[in-house]
């Protein structure tokens, strides 16, 4: 199996994790040239936005400045309270993780505020929607490669 194909099965059933995203709406705006392929990708979040265990909220454009601006991150937690919290930093020149519990409490905080500005579950998934209809609506992407 290939490690994409890994990646997806693990938010199927039986065990899933819970999986929440924020997702600036800048990303839906950044895909394939190929519009086949952009349509794809779009139909694949709007299923995996509708599994039980998978929270997808969108951060429209209209929020302006907000916490997330300074980069992406991820918050792993774990089912046992003997491993702690991670954040995942994704940086141009490497990847940073960092478990202190303070500096996890930040990033909580961050996200916590993410999600208070960002649309609900269903919002999203009807932006995205309206989004998959504009993309196999519209003219093709030039490919100024």
């Amino acid at each position: 199996m290939s490690s994409c194909a890994w990646r997806q099965s693990v938010l199927r059933p039986p065990n899933p994790p819970t999986f929440e995203v924020v997702l600036n709406e800048a990303a839906l705006h950044c895909m394939a040239r190929d519009r086949a392929v952009a349509e794809r990708q779009l139909r694949h979040l709007v299923a995996a936005a509708r599994l039980p265990d998978v929270s997808l909220q969108l951060l429209a454009y209209s929020t302006g400045p907000h916490v997330g601006m300074a980069g992406p991150f991820t918050i792993y937690t774990f089912s046992d309270p003997v491993d702690p919290a991670i954040v995942h930093l994704e940086h141009s020149v490497g990847d940073v993780y960092l478990d202190h519990p303070g500096e996890v409490d930040k990033y909580r905080a961050k996200l916590s505020r993410l999600r208070s500005l960002a649309g609900t579950s269903e919002e999203s998934v009807a932006f995205l929607l309206d989004v998959l209809g504009e993309h196999s609506r519209g003219p093709a992407r030039p490919n100024r490669e």
